[in-house]
């Protein structure tokens, strides 16, 4: 990021703070899920995704995605005894999601790069959830079942976090203040 203001950490900050209360929650629901049907729990992972979603859809800046992740991750591992593998989780989420709009040069703010993004890291759920369960030992319908599952569900929690971004920037979240050199013209042409 070549210029952050006040505004943009102070959203960033937002977002981060409240998804990394959320995320607490999520976790001991994601718990639950493990114990009730284990190849399932990533299915509530795409949680984490959403404040990176929220930040890059509604401020529309690089950087902003890893920024907002690790304070919801901070937020988040603060208040687990697990460190480690949740925070590295929290930065990689929001490096897929720079990844995804680096390829485009920041140029293209549109959902494509959010749900490409979102669909990786649902895979890459259900790739480490068959690792640590021994998919090979998984029936053939759950096989095939929980990658869909997971991955649809993903891409899901990114519409919803579209969704959420494209509502904060309807109320003026993400708008970048009035130059007043500008309100002043404005106004006296008004007049």
């Amino acid at each position: 990021m070549k210029r952050v203001t006040t505004r943009t950490l102070l959203t960033c900050a937002a977002i981060g703070v409240a998804f990394g209360v959320i995320g607490i929650g999520d976790s001991a629901l994601m718990a639950a899920v493990a114990l009730a049907a284990p190849p399932f729990y990533p299915v509530l992972s795409g949680v984490y995704l959403m404040p990176g979603i929220i930040a890059v859809s509604l401020l529309r800046r690089p950087g902003v995605a890893i920024l907002t992740r690790v304070l919801a991750g901070l937020v988040s591992v603060g208040a687990t005894s697990a460190i480690m593998a949740p925070g590295l989780a929290f930065i990689l989420f929001g490096v897929v999601l720079e990844v995804a709009h680096l390829a485009t040069r920041y140029r293209n703010w549109s959902a494509w790069p959010v749900y490409i993004a979102a669909a990786l890291v649902g895979l890459l759920g259900a790739v480490s959830s068959f690792a640590l369960l021994g998919g090979s030992t998984l029936p053939v319908a759950v096989m095939i079942l929980a990658p869909i599952t997971i991955v649809g569900a993903t891409l899901l929690w990114a519409l919803l976090a579209r969704t959420i971004a494209a509502a904060l920037r309807r109320t003026g979240v993400g708008a970048p203040p009035a130059h007043p050199q500008q309100t002043a013209t404005v106004t006296a042409d008004a007049d």
